[in-house]
């Protein structure tokens, strides 16, 4: 099977799944299944993909089908401009929490804090943008999930802030 004929069977599926971006999510999903960048798989339609990558990529989209969320699907998810590891059991980041977070950044440098604390933090995205964008800050997450700690400290380590930045496990009910 060549990249067209496999983007025009994943399109179809996608779509008789009442799947919006079903266009994008079966590209997005090709380019992580070949590891290939959407140029690559714009341009050579006629590209034979193996057996193995087809499977996988079928895969995905079976997945993407019964509506798991492509960011899952993916791993990763874009947030001020930082790619972040994403996964079932934590939230995805959105877009309009970018505007909370610009907001938190400029009253930190507005009142010179150097302590700031992200609780519930999820995936870390908040306060690990924080602790990469602010220069002279320390940050501490806090999560009661094993899973978002885990994320947490994959994504501080994936953007190389763990001199700033450090996570905990804990009940914020407990105490």
């Amino acid at each position: 099977m060549n990249i067209g004929k496999a983007l025009t069977e994943a399109y179809k599926l996608l779509k008789n799944a009442d799947i919006d971006t079903y266009m994008l999510d079966s590209q997005l999903l090709l380019q992580k299944a070949l590891k290939k960048d959407k140029l690559f798989i714009m341009i050579n339609r006629n590209f034979e993909i193996s057996s193995e990558e087809e499977k996988e990529y079928f895969k995905m989209v079976e997945l993407r089908k019964n509506k798991m969320p492509v960011k899952y699907i993916l791993g990763e998810c874009e947030f001020m401009g930082l790619n972040f590891s994403v996964r079932e059991g934590i939230l995805i980041p959105r877009g309009d929490t970018e505007i909370l977070v610009e907001e938190v950044i400029d009253r930190i440098n507005e009142n010179k804090y150097r302590e700031v604390c992200d609780v519930c933090c999820g995936s870390g995205a908040i306060g690990v943008s924080i602790g990469k964008l602010v220069e002279d800050t320390r940050v501490y997450c806090y999560d009661i999930s094993d899973i978002a700690c885990q994320v947490t400290e994959e994504n501080i380590n994936k953007l190389e802030v763990s001199d700033k930045i450090r996570v905990f496990k804990s009940d914020l009910m407990d105490g």
